[in-house]
């Protein structure tokens, strides 16, 4: 996934050779499709990709959480769009996201879809392009119960070029960035996949009613966690100036700031809001740095020979679904977390699983290390080739 840069390009430092246009004159096609009814049935759940602004985020798409039917694509005004196409959301607070389709795909009313005519622009530079003036495209939107776009605004949004040979270079220099981003998120999947497989070999093949082996007993999470929730006070508004340190609740980093309150190894436990994950496991998250965490999350740790990456497996293969509290917004309070039946087995065989997780989450956090530096140094270039200030043979050299 890339991320969000803020900048504007300055027309008057572009290279003489580049040429100012609109994205209406470099397009094949730039339109919205429509969204087959949610009150049929038979026209969801199928085979057909179908892309919401939601996932409309800054980022590549490989993938969608809702499929349609053929029946949803025929009786609708539902069309294809064809891999490599620039989605940008309309609508709403996301009205001024972009993505990358790197599928076939259909997409909702609030998706305009822009195809490059080819001999003028390349799409993806047009990505990178729109992601770096996401400011700009904002300022654009318009109307007063919700800031929309239009099809007729993108199309006269102007936007200077290089050549289709130089769109096509700078382009493939900063997709290379996000594309060793990309293998070591597959790596870091892998990997977790990994010390689920441990944990099941080695907890998980034991239920409640089964005999455990010599030394083993059943118990509770809160025997084995550190709950550090005691600690967190609300963020102040000045907080957010300097961003510095990751400011974290339920899900992931809501924002940065400039102090922190905690630094060590802790796993994150949604509390409340994003809870759960559709397959009712609960969202965790492994950080290990300096770090402010606001209300909405647990902050934990393991204790008496259970590691911090331990407990973390552990609620990643705990369905939480019954210690949650239905009620205005989904909650898991300290005492129904801390009532989670586990297995705790003798120290030795504790020692013997910790030794085997070590080495896959020290992993994990060099490629999340990794990661931030390859996503800062193409951060830092993705304006300078927009404006035409670095030229790609300038890096290649």
């Amino acid at each position: 996934m890339t991320s969000k840069i803020q900048t504007d390009i300055i027309e008057d430092t572009l290279p003489a050779w580049w040429v100012e246009t609109t994205l209406g004159d470099v397009a094949a096609k730039i339109i919205s499709w429509g969204t087959p009814s949610t009150q049929r049935e038979d026209f969801y759940g199928w085979n057909i990709p179908w892309i919401r602004t939601q996932e409309v985020n800054f980022n590549y798409i490989y993938e969608t959480k809702i499929k349609i039917t053929e029946a949803g694509l025929s009786w609708s005004s539902a069309r294809w769009i064809p891999k490599d196409t620039v989605i940008i959301a309309m609508y709403g607070n996301s009205a001024w996201r972009v993505a990358y389709s790197k599928i076939e795909a259909t997409t909702n009313q609030a998706c305009c879809n822009f195809v490059a005519e080819s001999k003028k622009a390349n799409s993806l530079f047009i990505f990178f392009n729109l992601l770096s003036r996401y400011k700009e495209i904002e300022s654009m939107s318009n109307g007063a119960a919700q800031q929309n776009l239009s099809v007729g605004v993108l199309k006269a949004l102007k936007i200077s070029l290089p050549s289709p040979l130089e769109q096509q270079a700078i382009a493939s220099v900063l997709s290379s960035f996000d594309d060793k981003i990309e293998l070591l998120r597959e790596q870091n999947k892998i990997l977790e996949q990994l010390g689920q497989t441990i944990f099941q070999e080695w907890f998980g093949k034991y239920g409640v009613d089964e005999e455990l082996p010599e030394g083993w007993r059943f118990g509770n999470l809160g025997e084995v966690i550190e709950n550090f929730d005691s600690q967190r006070i609300p963020i102040a508004s000045d907080k957010r100036e300097k961003w510095i340190y990751p400011y974290y609740g339920a899900t992931w980093i809501n924002d940065y700031v400039e102090d922190y309150i905690f630094d060590w190894i802790y796993t994150l436990l949604g509390e409340d809001g994003s809870v759960i994950k559709d397959n009712g496991k609960p969202f965790t998250q492994y950080v290990w740095w300096k770090i402010w965490v606001n209300n909405h999350a647990h902050v934990l740790q393991g204790k008496d020979w259970f590691s911090t990456e331990l407990i973390k497996i552990i609620l990643d293969h705990t369905n939480i679904t019954p210690y949650v509290n239905w009620a205005v917004q989904l909650k898991i309070n300290q005492t129904n977390m801390n009532s989670i039946p586990i297995v705790i087995p003798i120290k030795e065989k504790l020692d013997e699983i910790n030794t085997l997780i070590q080495p896959i989450f020290s992993k994990i956090r060099s490629n999340i290390e990794q990661i931030q530096s390859i996503s800062k140094a193409r951060d830092e270039l993705l304006p300078r080739l927009m404006n035409g200030e670095l030229r790609v043979d300038n890096l290649i050299s």
